[in-house]
């Protein structure tokens, strides 16, 4: 596959060649021997997770927003780091590896519940354990994490109506998976943005 005119704000982070399927850290390996770094927060990502996909993600600066707006409803793109935000507004002290912490919580409907959330994505751990191995995501790090985002988005059908600019279906596709968004099912009995 070859990167195409799609890739707004992209130009010179790839090279005409998709890269391989060999992420090294933060580098990838093009078929040419040449590397690529990578950097948080840049159409990389989008990139590389296509990349697993064999197919490519255009229109970065939009996945970017979907991104963010996830960051925002999750309470955690205004901390000082969002990648190491523990439930609750407390800070993870590494990121090695998905914290594992149970916080227990009042729902909006008074009941106590329990989770794991953690991340700037607010990851429960058994969501985690379920696509960072199947991503190949050796660390809890920022790249792993909006990596492991957007397989959920893509998981959920919203990456294609994201990639287009579509908010609203991007939304009510990715509602299910993160309790904040106004799209939520009633049932997670939580507060929505």
């Amino acid at each position: 596959l070859k990167c195409d005119s799609h890739l707004h704000g992209c130009a010179g982070l790839l090279s005409t060649k998709m890269p391989a399927r060999t992420l090294v850290l933060l580098t990838l390996k093009e078929p040419s021997g040449s590397s690529v770094q990578l950097q948080p927060g840049s159409c990389h990502l989008i990139a590389l997770y296509a990349s697993q996909k064999a197919t490519l993600a255009p229109s970065c600066p939009n996945v970017q927003r979907g991104l963010h707006v996830i960051r925002t409803t999750e309470g955690t793109q205004k901390r000082k780091d969002p990648y190491a935000t523990a439930f609750g507004g407390g800070t993870i002290k590494s990121l090695k590896e998905h914290p594992k912490q149970s916080h227990t919580f009042t729902q909006k409907d008074g009941k106590k519940n329990k989770t794991t959330a953690a991340g700037a994505y607010q990851f429960l751990s058994k969501t985690w354990n379920r696509v960072a191995p199947n991503l190949g995501l050796k660390d809890f790090g920022k790249v792993s994490q909006d990596i492991a985002a957007l397989a959920l988005i893509d998981g959920r059908r919203g990456l294609t109506a994201l990639i287009n600019g579509d908010l609203v279906g991007f939304v009510k596709a990715v509602g299910p998976e993160w309790a904040s968004l106004p799209s939520a099912p009633s049932a997670y009995s939580q507060p929505k943005v």
